[in-house]
């Protein structure tokens, strides 16, 4: 008790009273902001536990329709199966000729693309909708085997029958029960293309389909770009300030006197006048999609690609770029001034750069195609800057486009030697 009151007789001699309150304001300062950051911390917990039940019973509703669903197909196949014995499904009644859809169900039917698709106008309505069951149950067994590139030979067969019989059959619920069967299949096949993408070692490459397989190839790269672009399209609409600052690149910068881009000028010496700064390098989002897509590309097929195949991975990357750039326009005219020109020009040398890409593939069809839809979203951002600035630093801007689609055009896979 003794040594407690000497401790605070010394205190108050060795520092004033002001200094005392002082330290015990700053401490409860300090735990003020403690708790308040405790709270926050809580309430970010609760927020994870909410919409963690919220997920769940958002599965338990997506299981409950699901289980609905197979419910009804099930019963509609009961149904089928009772019809189909009537003789009015029997072909060729008279006959040692004719065809009957039982025999077809012993295992007649072939699931070859051929004879999925050439099926005579004439032919029973309700063989065809036979043929969907079948084809919808075989590929699900040949997913559970593992054979993808059958599944997708299904898949895309059935479509195709699909779409013949989708006038005779559009009333019918047994055909939109088959329809949403299909549908579901596509989603499972495709998450699972994508996540056997994501689980290879980075030094793996055509480990899904080989050259003989393009089905199976544009599906797996379809799956693995639309996860990828989402990401894209939310990063790159980020305009909080941890993204603006993740955003900092270099610029060059250009001497309106001379007409060239200074050297000698940078980020740390920048110029008083007289200079205009120009984009070196694409958003780091665009060059993280890119770089994405180039290891997709080489994980699903590797070496093994056909000309086709990388033509039709440019054009679907170039589709998708397109469309989030698009829905950056809006984003980008709401932002005040100094913001908005320098995000402006930035999205604009993107473009300006996909643009270089897309001609140097030397495909006229896919340029004719592409190349005004790029041109147009580009005068949109163009709509946003300086068109006499613009119009002084263009020569330059593409000097740098060039000089980066040299470097990067074999690392992002777009465009490697095939297409040379």
């Amino acid at each position: 008790m003794s040594d407690d009151k000497s401790s605070v007789d010394i205190l108050f001699r060795e520092h004033s009273f002001e200094e005392i309150e002082s330290v015990r304001d700053n401490l409860a300062s300090e735990i003020d902001k403690r708790t308040e950051l405790l709270k926050s911390i809580v309430k970010e917990k609760y927020k994870d536990v909410v919409d963690t039940s919220d997920g769940i019973q958002s599965l338990k509703s997506n299981l409950a329709q699901v289980e609905q669903s197979i419910a009804r197909l099930d019963k509609s196949i009961t149904n089928f199966h009772q019809r189909i014995k009537e003789p009015k499904f029997m072909h060729g009644a008279g006959g040692g000729g004719g065809t009957n859809l039982l025999e077809l169900s012993a295992g007649n039917y072939s699931h070859s693309s051929n004879k999925a698709t050439t099926i005579d106008e004439n032919q029973d309505d309700d063989t065809d909708l036979r043929q969907l069951l079948q084809m919808s149950a075989e590929i699900w067994d040949h997913f559970d085997s593992g054979n993808l590139k059958e599944c997708v030979k299904l898949y895309n067969d059935a479509v195709n029958l699909m779409n013949k019989c989708q006038t005779r059959h559009a009333s019918n619920p047994l055909f939109e029960d088959i329809k949403l069967n299909l549908n579901r299949s596509i989603v499972v096949i495709k998450n699972n293309l994508w996540y056997r993408v994501q689980s290879v070692e980075p030094n793996q490459i055509g480990v899904i389909a080989s050259c003989d397989e393009e089905d199976l190839y544009k599906l797996s790269l379809q799956s693995s770009i639309e996860f990828l672009v989402e990401k894209l399209r939310k990063d790159i609409s980020d305009n909080s300030y941890q993204a603006q600052i993740r955003r900092y690149q270099q610029y060059s910068y250009f001497n309106t006197d001379t007409n060239t881009i200074d050297l000698e000028v940078n980020d740390m010496k920048p110029p008083k006048s007289g200079y205009l700064q120009i984009p070196k390098d694409i958003s780091l989002e665009l060059s993280a999609f890119l770089f994405n897509v180039c290891r997709a590309i080489n994980t699903i097929a590797g070496f093994s690609l056909t000309r086709s195949s990388i033509l039709e991975s440019l054009k679907m990357t170039m589709l998708k770029i397109i469309d989030v750039y698009t829905g950056l326009l809006a984003l980008v005219n709401g932002l005040g001034g100094g913001s908005r020109t320098r995000r402006a020009l930035q999205l604009y040398f993107d473009l300006k750069y996909v643009r270089v890409i897309l001609n140097t593939s030397r495909d006229l069809s896919l340029i004719d195609e592409l190349d005004s839809q790029i041109s147009k979203l580009m005068a949109s951002f163009e709509d946003m800057l300086d068109r006499v600035e613009l119009y002084v630093m263009s020569d330059a801007m593409h000097t740098n486009a060039l000089n980066l689609t040299h470097s990067t055009i074999r690392l992002y896979g777009l465009l490697i030697p095939y297409l040379q």
